[in-house]
């Protein structure tokens, strides 16, 4: 019996390095693949390809009822989902008898709004009736337009 040596068998031994061996050169390449797979960024909707232009106009309330002598307040939102800015002119191009109406940003009427691309803003459409107005059912039509026609959008309310 030997003591303080090891004996070990020549082909275990070459197969043990073979091994390490493997190891040493599969361990790098699976990193390096785990590095590339986690750097790529994932697609998201918002990453996919946007049109060249792209304009709607939404308001948040379609129909509404509101108690008498009251005021209305309610926003126009416009999409743009395009790869370009898009400017946008606005009216109300009906407007019920003994309403007046406007359609503002904070507190200044405006008739026209700049939306970036890939982006969204909102105007208020403000009516208030006259004093004297009797209940019923009121239309108002709130058309925009881009100044080329291309874009032309209407909404009822």
């Amino acid at each position: 019996m030997l003591t303080g040596y090891s004996i070990s068998h020549p082909r275990r031994t070459q197969m043990i390095s073979r091994k390490k061996i493997r190891f040493i050169l599969t361990l790098p390449l699976f990193l390096a693949g785990l590095i590339c797979l986690f750097s790529v960024p994932a697609l998201h909707a918002e990453e996919t390809p946007l049109p060249d232009r792209m304009l709607t106009m939404a308001v948040e309330y379609p129909s509404i009822e509101i108690p008498p002598d009251e005021d209305v307040s309610m926003d126009v939102i416009f999409y743009n989902k395009g790869k370009s800015d898009e400017n946008v002119n606005v009216w109300i191009s009906r407007l019920p008898e003994m309403w007046t109406a406007a359609i503002k940003t904070y507190r200044y009427a405006v008739s026209a709004i700049h939306v970036p691309s890939d982006d969204n803003k909102a105007l208020t459409f403000e009516a208030t009736p006259d004093e004297d107005l009797a209940e019923g059912i009121y239309r108002f039509r709130i058309e925009a337009k881009t100044p080329d026609g291309i874009f032309q959008m209407a909404q009822d309310v």
